[in-house]
């Protein structure tokens, strides 16, 4: 952690502006949405970018602009369902911490545990920090006062607050003071906030530009038991296969259980979606977590496990259309398509990678396939689109 740094006023004031566009907002006949999420995300990528804009140590990070500009306009095009609403301000904090500290730490690169960066971008202090201020000898004293104001402020309204609530005389009072200074102490409390949050998510920034991205440590996998495993995991799937099989010919395994089509395709398919979810796990924690893939007999049993998987998706997607067929299309039925082709292309690319061998930039295109997919479900999972594809089916 950085902790040799100075910011000057410049940052206060951006700092300032910045909360004060946000709660702008909230006094604008905004969506709800746009107003808590949009718009601050908005706001800060802006203000943020200004204030860095001549510390870039990687121009890489001007790409990840694209999907952040997409998701925070995929509010303002589309109607989001409420599932994709509250996972934009997930995927957006991964992102910012990817797009600031990629452009301010020359150690960061996108890998596995980058998730783990999301942590600092959130402040740890409200107050202390100021001490990163670069001020004159002679306004010191006035900049302790400002301090003092927000920091007294913050309380005394909490504290009116509850008085108010507390004695009704007292809060006719108050809202009698406050009507003739057309004072809003929702708002003010509100540009207090957002601005000691915003100061201190940038000096979190300003904290962590130097430090060093933590190394991966593999495990030692015993190849006799890793090889047991993987041999016993894909004779189970070789096993359903082989009965998915009897049961979509002419039964040959002579079983007493009669299918309709319309049983087969509401039957387990979630759980099987699940399933390819785990075999994707276990394929990953095997590359990326152990050495265990140099051995050709772990590389051959993966390559079957991923040949399985991708079988498993193609019987999802048979169920899914048979489903959709008779039912017709829903936001939920869509998302899950789309997540059934992102499973696809990322087996294609897992077994890429086993013949090619694996690379540290791998997360990488990894990122791109998963990002991909988010933004396609943002802009086609919702109610309109829907109604547009029943129409034509």
């Amino acid at each position: 952690m950085n902790d040799d740094f100075k910011v000057d006023k410049q940052v206060i004031v951006v700092m300032m502006i910045c909360a004060f566009i946000i709660v702008l907002g909230y006094c604008c006949n905004l969506d709800s949405y746009v107003q808590r999420v949009t718009l601050p995300f908005t706001v800060i990528l802006f203000g943020y970018t200004f204030l860095f804009i001549n510390r870039i140590k990687n121009k890489k990070a001007l790409f990840l602009l694209i999907p952040i500009v997409l998701i925070l306009l995929s509010s303002l095009v589309t109607s989001l369902d409420m599932s994709n609403a509250w996972l934009n301000v997930v995927v957006l904090l991964l992102l910012f911490s990817m797009y600031f500290f990629l452009w301010m730490n020359p150690n960061y690169h996108v890998s596995g545990n980058f998730w783990k960066w999301i942590c600092y971008l959130f402040p740890t202090s409200l107050f202390s920090n100021f001490h990163y201020v670069k001020i004159g000898k002679c306004s010191e004293k006035t900049f302790e006062i400002i301090r003092g104001i927000i920091i007294g402020g913050l309380i005394g309204i909490v504290l009116l607050f509850l008085l108010m609530s507390a004695d009704s005389y007292f809060s006719a009072f108050i809202s009698q003071i406050t009507n003739l200074f057309q004072l809003d102490f929702d708002h003010i409390v509100l540009w207090i906030v957002y601005f000691l949050v915003l100061f201190n998510s940038f000096i979190r920034i300003l904290e962590n530009q130097d430090r060093e991205m933590d190394e991966t440590e593999y495990l030692n996998l015993n190849t006799v038991t890793v090889t047991t495993v993987l041999a016993i995991i894909n004779l189970v799937f070789a096993l359903f296969l082989f009965s998915e099989f009897s049961k979509l010919t002419v039964n040959f395994l002579k079983l007493p259980v009669e299918y309709t089509y319309a049983q087969y395709a509401r039957e387990g398919f979630f759980q099987l979606l699940a399933v390819t979810t785990i075999n994707f796990s276990i394929i990953m924690f095997l590359f990326y977590k152990s050495h265990i893939i140099k051995e050709n007999k772990v590389k051959r049993l993966i390559l079957l496990l991923i040949t399985f998987s991708i079988i498993l998706i193609f019987n999802s997607y048979y169920r899914m259309f048979l489903y959709i067929g008779r039912f017709g299309f829903t936001v939920l039925r869509l998302q899950v398509i789309l997540f059934l082709a992102m499973e696809f292309f990322l087996f294609l690319l897992m077994i890429w990678k086993v013949i090619k061998g694996l690379k540290n930039k791998d997360a990488i295109l990894y990122f791109i396939v998963m990002i991909s997919f988010y933004i396609v479900n943002l802009y086609l999972c919702h109610d309109e689109f829907i109604q547009l594809l029943n129409s034509i089916h």
